[in-house]
């Protein structure tokens, strides 16, 4: 993604260099704007002011705003922050169990993965060690066989941090005693 940004930044600079340096001063003004819009993806779409004020009330743990918010505008369960991340990722990361609870009730994707390193809710619950979380995403469906870019599982992931509890859990729920752990000599 860095390299196809650059790729692109450098691509309107060679544009923007073609214009200053064109020798038909009555062109410039016509090129300058065609090259303006083809670089107008560099700059990411600002979020609405209802998507602004979803992701406030997750970082407050409120949960009546989150409510407010999802009914008034419920495609926003699917909105990501500059982070990258859903509401429920926003909310599994921050520890904010009744957040969680709203949004899972509210039919938040499980399974969905942040921008960075795919991590799923479950997998950010069990690396953190929360197994209250961990609980309430299992009880509402979460899959243990998903895998982060690393190629950690929550039971992986859970098990490199020491979370023993968070490992009954996964365990209990189905996870695979004996799955490979390569990914752990290329963790950082």
């Amino acid at each position: 993604i860095c390299y196809q940004l650059l790729s692109t930044v450098i691509n309107c600079y060679q544009l923007l260099s073609t214009v200053i340096n064109s020798s038909s001063p009555g062109n410039i003004t016509t090129r300058h704007y065609s090259t303006a819009a083809s670089c107008e993806h560099l700059d990411p779409p600002r979020p609405s002011t209802t998507e602004m004020m979803l992701f406030k009330y997750l970082e407050e743990g409120d949960v009546e705003g989150v409510r407010r918010v999802l009914a008034q505008e419920h495609t926003l369960i699917t909105a990501r922050n500059s982070y990258g991340n859903t509401p429920l990722l926003s909310a599994v990361l921050r520890g904010q169990t009744a957040v969680v609870e709203e949004l899972v009730r509210q039919g938040a994707d499980l399974e969905e993965t942040d921008s960075s390193l795919g991590n799923t809710a479950l997998n950010l619950a069990a690396q953190r060690g929360r197994s209250d979380l961990v609980s309430l995403l299992l009880a509402s469906g979460a899959r243990t066989d998903t895998r982060d870019t690393q190629g950690f599982s929550p039971l992986l992931s859970a098990a490199e941090s020491g979370h023993s509890e968070v490992c009954s859990l996964l365990l209990d729920a189905g996870s695979d005693l004996e799955e490979r752990m390569t990914g752990l000599l290329f963790r950082p």
